[in-house]
């Protein structure tokens, strides 16, 4: 492990490039290489970074390949879009699931959809069928242990499994060359500030390397590595520092002597202020040139006295619509041939946009490796910033706050990382941005790209303003509460000022509701709901997810009345088709607890019928679950309803989901004549689902089958579930309702006291439903007839 360092300028990038060339051009078959530019802002995402070597290497990578394919799914984004953002390998493992997705029905577009399993496995193969099985005997223990990670869990892990990976192609004679440059990209932010979210800096690299054998990794970057300073990292000889040195100045002027110049002062000179960086030993040649070439005799001041001087110099070889056009595109740190256009516009450089291809040819415009995208040479950009006027400045701002608001960008694309670089640059100096930056990253957070955005926030937050970071903490917070760190979103909301993102205030107020009722302060975000339901504005989206939170807020305190009001007003306020579902299931959802079977299984039905149009399988998948509940509770026959439901589920991998089921399972076992051993069966499949995606109102429900099924066996432990039942439900802080509503069943039948009253919709209904389902689960104990007998 080589790691490479030097001053900007003296050639690091270009060495990068020569030995990436070097290897995938010798011709020997056993050798992989991948070059990464870390200037590339996508490739500073780590699981973008991860997948991009991984489209780089030759070989099988079915471990990451797993891993990658779980983790997307776990984002909540699906399959079919996993090809829109990268080209997915053909022969992969990740194009087996991919197309078994497909096939299955489960290209989804939300959270919740397909969650690949190990037992997926044995359903793919093919032609690979025997090396597939050889993959999983091997890793068996790690394919296990992988399935158990939670999402920021298994995020830290896909460099490992990528390193494993590689060692496994090691071991029939592979060798994997890695080429890092700009690696100062990572550990600059690392050193700035803590960065968010599971790993920080360079760690994943550093992962990745100590997890594999017969490789090699060249790390170009601007300072030594510190690497081998920790205690922690045994990295002994593997890991080898070298300065790639400036230029000694014989050395320059024996290169400048066979330009040829002649005039050995002129020589010194440029030996002298160049300082042995080779860019600006180009810089100084080319300034000298263009004047020898216009028949002048270049004199010590052409040239200049220092660094930016020489920048000055070279510039005024340059027509005045190339240096203004110059001067314009230096702001931006990465661009793009649409950034370049839309400059040239705004900016009135009078340079041709359509010359963008000739402008790229420059010698200080790199095209960074792997994209569309380019850059300015960092010592040639620090020296033009520098020379803006204030004027100048104000106009090239101005320009991209414009193309920021009225450029299309594509979810997680080069051209969308490149929209909220721009967003979070010109932040401090041009507030008004801020707007478009909260309503971009939300869309992004919204649609499952929050790694993004916390790469992005992370590089930023350590050099803006106190006023800009009041929008990047509401914007941080949004992005913690996707990682599920709720009390620090918490924390991040309470330092951010939601007036500067207007007119977005009332989204704001959303999420910060959604962060109390996670919390279990149910009583201030139900009051946060209903202002946004209620209140004058004109953000009717948010107006209907206030109101379905508040609805289904209201229904699992029990104020079942009120929950259908609010639903049913937000109902016709709904105008897009999958918003509606949504909301008709939750209507479904009060019925059905108020075991009013008809008027659920009406709004469940009219929910279906719009999942199956619009092809929402995830959805479909859950309805089914809850038609499911439906008969379970009524003591209708399931029929195929119950193995549809797992079926679909298992399809989907939606575990929370799959408890449901199993728990609906073991209820219609108890309530109509089925085999108790099974009940406990499903019982306990059910609480291994709830338990290990950790929702615990799900455990409620297991709980409720476990009291029907212990009466059902002679009620020996009934009273102990049922109080575990009444605590937990106590400790949620909601669905006590149906703690209440069992245990006053029994009660009624003279097994122990009331515990309280309870309010339905119709509640002699209700009361006399839970003592029927009571009585179906003794009636095993009678006579073995279940739910009609009762």
């Amino acid at each position: 492990m080589w790691n490479i360092h030097g001053v900007p300028g003296i050639g690091k990038s270009r060495l990068a490039a020569e030995l990436s060339r070097m290897a995938t051009s010798s011709g020997m078959q056993k050798v992989a290489a991948c070059h990464l530019d870390f200037e590339v802002p996508r490739l500073r995402v780590i699981e973008d970074a991860l997948y991009y070597i991984r489209q780089h290497l030759p070989y099988r990578c079915n471990t990451f390949d797993f891993a990658f394919a779980r983790y997307w799914t776990m984002l909540g984004r699906s399959l079919s879009a996993l090809d829109h953002r990268h080209r997915v390998k053909g022969g992969s493992l990740l194009l087996d699931i991919a197309e078994y997705a497909k096939t299955a029905g489960a290209a989804l577009t939300e959270a919740g959809g397909f969650l690949p399993g190990v037992g997926l496995l044995a359903k793919l193969g093919g032609a690979a069928a025997r090396r597939l099985r050889r993959w999983r005997a091997k890793h068996k223990d790690l394919l296990d242990h992988m399935e158990r990670l939670e999402l920021v869990e298994l995020r830290d892990r896909l460099a490992h499994y990528l390193g494993v990976d590689i060692s496994d192609a090691a071991e029939s004679g592979r060798v994997t060359i890695l080429v890092f440059d700009s690696f100062e990209r990572l550990t600059d932010v690392a050193e700035a500030r803590e960065v968010r979210g599971s790993h920080r800096g360079d760690q994943w690299v550093r992962d990745l390397l100590a997890s594999t054998q017969r490789m090699a990794a060249v790390i170009l970057s601007r300072r030594r590595l510190t690497w081998p300073e920790h205690p922690s990292e045994a990295w002994g000889e593997s890991f080898v520092p070298w300065l790639l040195d400036r230029l000694e100045s014989r050395d320059v002027e024996d290169f400048l002597r066979n330009v040829p110049i002649e005039d050995e002062g002129m020589r010194a000179h440029i030996a002298r202020i160049s300082n042995g960086v080779p860019f600006l030993i180009d810089l100084c040649l080319d300034a000298w040139e263009h004047i020898v070439s216009g028949g002048g005799e270049p004199i010590s001041g052409d040239i200049g006295i220092d660094s930016n001087q020489i920048v000055e110099r070279f510039l005024d070889g340059r027509s005045l619509e190339e240096r203004a056009t110059i001067k314009a595109i230096a702001f931006p740190e990465v661009f793009d041939e649409n950034v370049f256009q839309f400059m040239v516009r705004e900016v009135g450089t009078s340079y041709p946009a359509n010359e963008f291809e000739s402008f790229a040819r420059l010698s200080f415009v790199r095209r960074l490796e792997g994209s569309d995208l380019y850059h300015l040479h960092h010592t040639m950009r620090a020296a033009l910033l520098s020379t803006l006027t204030l004027g100048e400045r104000r106009r090239v701002t101005q320009a991209l706050v414009e193309y920021c608001r009225s450029s299309s960008t594509v979810h997680g694309s080069d051209a969308c990382l490149v929209g909220m670089t721009l967003g979070f640059q010109l932040l401090s100096e041009r507030p008004e941005i801020a707007p478009w930056l909260y309503g971009t990253t939300r869309d992004l957070v919204g649609a499952g790209h929050w790694p993004e955005v916390d790469r992005v926030l992370s590089e930023f937050e350590g050099r803006l303003s106190n006023e800009a970071r009041s929008v990047t903490s509401l914007i941080r917070s949004l992005v913690l509460r996707r990682w599920g760190r709720i009390d620090e979103a918490l924390d991040a909301f309470a330092e951010g000022q939601p007036a500067r993102v207007a007119p977005h205030e009332r989204f704001v107020a959303f999420h910060h509701a959604n962060l109390l009722r996670i919390g279990g302060s149910y009583g201030e975000a139900g009051r946060i709901y209903q202002q946004i339901a209620d209140g004058d504005h004109h953000d009717n989206k948010t107006r209907l997810l206030a109101g379905k939170q508040l609805a289904d807020l209201l229904m699992l305190r029990g104020r079942f009345s009120r929950s259908l009001e609010v639903l049913e007003g937000t109902l016709r306020k709904s105008l897009e088709p999958t918003q509606t579902a949504e909301l008709l299931r939750q209507q479904g959802h009060v019925y059905r607890w108020n075991f009013l079977a008809d008027e659920a299984r009406e709004s469940y039905e009219a929910a279906l019928a719009i999942a199956e149009e619009r092809s929402l399988h995830s959805l479909t998948g859950r309805l089914e679950t809850n038609m499911l509940e439906l008969h379970a509770l009524s003591g209708t026959d399931a029929g195929p309803l119950a193995d549809r439901a797992l079926q679909t589920n298992e399809t989907l991998g939606a575990t929370i989901e799959l408890g449901k089921v199993h728990c609906a399972r073991a209820i219609l076992c108890v309530t109509q004549g089925g085999d108790l051993a099974k009940a406990r069966l499903e019982l306990a499949l059910s609480l291994k689902c709830f338990r290990s995606s950790k929702y615990r109102a799900g455990v409620a429900f297991s709980l409720i089958a476990h009291v029907l099924l212990d009466i059902a066996e002679g009620g020996l432990r009934s009273n102990i579930v049922l109080r575990r039942l009444i605590s937990l439900t106590n400790a949620l802080g909601v669905y006590r309702f149906l703690a209440r509503g069992l245990f006053d069943a029994i009660a009624r039948q003279g097994t122990m006291r009331p515990e309280g009253r309870v309010y339905w919709i119709r509640r002699s209904h209700a009361q006399a439903s839970w003592s029927a389902l009571v009585a179906a689960a003794r009636g095993r104990v009678r006579d073995g007839q279940g739910w009609r007998s009762a």
